[in-house]
C-alpha cells in the first residue's frame, strides 16, 4: 500500500471517508478503546516488536549547549539573522543526549513540533491500537498529546509502521513483517491522517498541551476520565524528575568527552587544560564565561578548523552507533565509557 499525499484524487477519497467516519462516531456517541490509536513519530524502528525508551537505545541529538551558543554568537557577530544562522549553528553543534525512561505517544494524531520537541524529519510513524494496552500495568499517564509508558511498549500483532518511501532501504534486515508496513510519499501528517481514516480512526489535530477541539475530541477526554487513568503532564511526573537528574549527569559526561576531544585536537594534550575542560563540561548554554571561552577558542583556530573537528567528532559517534558499538544511556550511567578519538571518559 502506498499513500501519496500529492495525489489529489486519493486525498479527496480519504476526506470523504473522514466525513462518513465522523458521522458514524457521532451517532455512536462515545469512544471505547477500539476508537483510539497510539501514534509515535520516531527515527528508531522497533526491535523484535518492542519499542524501547531512549534510555535503553544509543540515543544522541543536538542541544542548545555551550558549544551551540558560542557558534551562534559568532554568526550573530557576522551579521546573520536568527533565521540565517540557526541551521549553521545546529550543524556545528556536538552531539549530546537526554535521558528518558518512558515511551511516549499521541492519541489519534501526531503532535506539532514545538520548542520542547522537534519531530520533523523522523521517517517512521508507529500506529498501535490502544485497545491492546488499555490495562497495561506500566501506564504512567494517558493524555491526548502525551500518553506514556514506563520502560517500553510491547507491540501487538496489529501495529502498523508508516514509512517515508525514501527510507525503504532501512527496513532491510529489520525483521519487520512487510504486511505491517505502509509507505507514503509527500506530507507525513497528511499521510498519517489518511492511514488513520483507512483503519477507522478519526484523526485529531494535536498541539503540545492538548488535542485541539473538534466534533470528536470530547469522546477521547470522556474515555480517559471514565477509565480514571493517571493524567499528569510529563513535566510534573515523578519519572520526569528522576530522568532529569540522570540527564544532568549524562550532559556532564558528554561535555567532558567533547571538550577533551576538542582540546586534544587543538593543543595535542588535555592535562594542563583540565580545569577549563571541567568548567565547560558542567556549564549550561546560559553560562557566559563558558560561552566566552569557547568563542575565544573557535576564533583562535578559525571556524573552518572548528567545523572539521565537530564533523569528525559527530561522524565517529554516528559510525559507532551504526556498528552497534555505542553504549546506551543506562550503560553509560552504569560506568561504560564513552570513547571518541583520544578521549576516554567514564
Amino acid at each position: 500500500m502506498l499513500i501519496d499525499t500529492n495525489d489529489q484524487q486519493q486525498m479527496q477519497r480519504y476526506e470523504k471517508q473522514k466525513e462518513w467516519l465522523i458521522e458514524e462516531k457521532l451517532e455512536k456517541g462515545e469512544y471505547t478503546s477500539s476508537d483510539i490509536a497510539l501514534v509515535r513519530v520516531t527515527d528508531h524502528l522497533p526491535l523484535n516488536g518492542f519499542i524501547s525508551s531512549i534510555a535503553d537505545v544509543p540515543f544522541v541529538y543536538k542541544m542548545n549547549n555551550v558549544a551551540h551558543e558560542a557558534v551562534d554568537r559568532i554568526l550573530e557577530e557576522q551579521g546573520l539573522s536568527w533565521d540565517e544562522r540557526k541551521d549553521q549553528a545546529r550543524a556545528l553543534t556536538p552531539l549530546s543526549t537526554q535521558y528518558r525512561s518512558s515511551v511516549h505517544f499521541c492519541l489519534n494524531g501526531i503532535v506539532s513540533s514545538h520548542m520542547q520537541g522537534n519531530f520533523e524529519g523522523n521517517p517512521f510513524v508507529i500506529i498501535e491500537p490502544f485497545s491492546e494496552h488499555e490495562n497495561d500495568d506500566n501506564i504512567l499517564a494517558v493524555r491526548g498529546e502525551d500518553t506514556y509508558f514506563k520502560g517500553g511498549l510491547e507491540l501487538s500483532d496489529k501495529f502498523i509502521i508508516l514509512v517515508d518511501k525514501r527510507y525503504a532501504s532501512q527496513l532491510i534486515d529489520s525483521g519487520i513483517d512487510e504486511s505491517k508496513v505502509v509507505f507514503y510519499k509527500g506530507d507525513q501528517a497528511k499521510a498519517l491522517e489518511s492511514m488513520l481514516i483507512h483503519i477507522g480512526i478519526v484523526p485529531e489535530l494535536v498541539w503540545k498541551d492538548y488535542i485541539i477541539d473538534s466534533k470528536t475530541s470530547p469522546f477521547i477526554d470522556n474515555f480517559i476520565k471514565g477509565k480514571q487513568y493517571p493524567h499528569d503532564k510529563h513535566c510534573f511526573s515523578e519519572s520526569y524528575v528522576s530522568d532529569d537528574e540522570k540527564t544532568l549527569v549524562l550532559w556532564q559526561k558528554y561535555g567532558e568527552n567533547f571538550y577533551s576531544y576538542l582540546y586534544s585536537k587543538v593543543y595535542g594534550y588535555t592535562s594542563s587544560k583540565k580545569e577549563e575542560i571541567d568548567m565547560l563540561s558542567k556549564a549550561s548554554g546560559y553560562d557566559q564565561k563558558a560561552v566566552d571561552t569557547v568563542v575565544s577558542l573557535i576564533k583562535t583556530i578559525g571556524m573552518d578548523n572548528y567545523k572539521n573537528i565537530i564533523d569528525d567528532y559527530n561522524a565517529t559517534i554516528i559510525d559507532k552507533i551504526s556498528k552497534g558499538e555505542y553504549p546506551t544511556n543506562n550503560q553509560i550511567l552504569a560506568g561504560v565509557p564513552l570513547e571518541i578519538g583520544n578521549t576516554h571518559v567514564k
